[in-house]
């Protein structure tokens, strides 16, 4: 068995198809050992589309598929923002008390690759706890999202303090991948040592594409991923349709891949996605 490779989650489902099955699953391929710390809520594990596993992965440390993965209670750490900056300019682990930083630390392992903006900061809280044992470790950040996202609807208060966790957590990681070359430029506009790869959800469009010709006056545009108050614009959707409206005299519709993942106000705009 190679390097032991813990990933660190906060948010995503732990079947995400980036993390478990592009990620985690060729790791444990190439002969690394593999382990997932993940959130549960209200005491279960939960769906790519949001649902909760009920009658399935219920013990608190099981092996999926030859990949270990460990649980805990999902906490929300954004509540206590202010003090999360504080614990991360104190330089050292000792004020990390969450329950990712915990397990994690309790891993041990060679590698640690954090998927969301908080787990990076439990990331650190962990890399911080093992150097101060004389362990070194490497901590990855797989930004899959922009976080502090400027177009969001936090307060700007909130953003600023983010940015300063970010700062703070860029000159501590060893790599980041990321999916954009704008948020990867933004990453070094921070700290212009870092190293950054990126890595696209899907291939790039090719260009110029040439349409089929064909008696088929239907076109159909594949959205990936889920629309949500929280994730995703279904505004900017509607723009691109219009877009493509105006390029090509076709019959546009969409398809969304990844199922429904809405609050019970969201309903009224998905319903003009069918």
């Amino acid at each position: 068995m190679g390097e032991h490779v813990c990933f660190l989650v906060s948010e995503h489902p732990f079947l995400d198809a980036r993390i478990f099955k592009k990620e985690a699953k060729s790791l444990l391929k190439q002969g690394y050992k593999m382990t997932m710390i993940v959130p549960r809520k209200n005491g279960n594990l939960f769906d790519v589309d949001g649902s909760v596993f009920t009658d399935c992965f219920q013990k608190q440390t099981f092996i999926h598929e030859g990949i270990k993965v460990v649980t805990y209670e999902q906490i929300c750490p954004q509540k206590n923002i202010k003090t999360l900056l504080y614990n991360m300019q104190s330089g050292t682990a000792e004020r990390f008390t969450d329950p990712l930083t915990a397990l994690g630390i309790a891993e041990e392992a060679d590698i640690y690759h954090a998927h969301e903006f908080f787990s990076l900061y439990s990331g650190v809280g962990v890399k911080r706890a093992l150097t101060e044992k004389g362990k070194q470790v490497k901590l990855i950040y797989d930004s899959h999202e922009l976080e502090p996202d400027p177009l969001s609807y936090e307060a700007q208060k909130t953003k600023n303090i983010k940015t300063q966790i970010l700062e703070q957590m860029l000159n501590e990681v060893d790599y980041v991948i990321t999916v954009s070359n704008s948020i990867k430029a933004w990453y070094l506009s921070i700290n212009p040592k870092l190293q950054v790869e990126v890595i696209y959800n899907s291939p790039p469009l090719a260009y110029p594409r040439e349409l089929k010709q064909g008696t088929d006056a239907d076109f159909l545009l594949a959205y990936e991923g889920n629309i949500s108050p929280k994730r995703g614009s279904f505004h900017k959707l509607m723009d691109v349709l219009d877009l493509c409206q105006q390029e090509f005299n076709l019959n546009l519709k969409v398809k969304m891949i990844g199922g429904e993942k809405v609050s019970s106000k969201a309903p009224a705009f998905l319903s003009q996605l069918i």
